[in-house]
């Protein structure tokens, strides 16, 4: 009888521990993939001619990390637009977001079925 009442409470505690794990990794993928996408921009001019191979470039950076992942597919990535701000006459600051939208394993009334994970870095380029 105590392990017909026990088993569902720890297969529960379970399935949340993995959901937790998941969740620790994906961020640790996303910021991965944030920094790399942060030090393309910090290293590689961008100019208005060149903005729009520049930009996908930049996502390209972010999504090559995530090559060979076992659980996110590089295309899964929502790398967004960077926001470029001059802020001086020799400086730019680029903010780059990448975020990813995840299904969670574990089902509760009241808890949401996904969540979205994100990183978020501002690098100054200086010319």
């Amino acid at each position: 009888m105590e392990f017909s009442i026990s088993i569902p409470i720890m297969l529960l505690l379970t399935i949340a521990v993995f959901d937790f794990a998941k969740t620790s990794y994906f961020r640790f993928v996303v910021a991965d993939a944030a920094g790399a996408a942060s030090r393309y921009a910090a290293f590689n001019p961008v100019t208005s001619v060149s903005l729009h191979s520049w930009t996908t470039e930049l996502e390209n950076a972010a999504r090559n990390t995530v090559v060979g992942s076992a659980w996110i597919s590089p295309s899964a990535l929502v790398v967004c637009a960077p926001i470029i701000e001059q802020i001086s006459t020799v400086e730019t600051r680029i903010t780059v977001k990448v975020q990813y939208v995840y299904h969670l394993n574990l089902w509760w009334p009241g808890l949401p079925t996904q969540t979205t994970v994100s990183s978020q870095v501002a690098v100054i380029q200086a010319g």
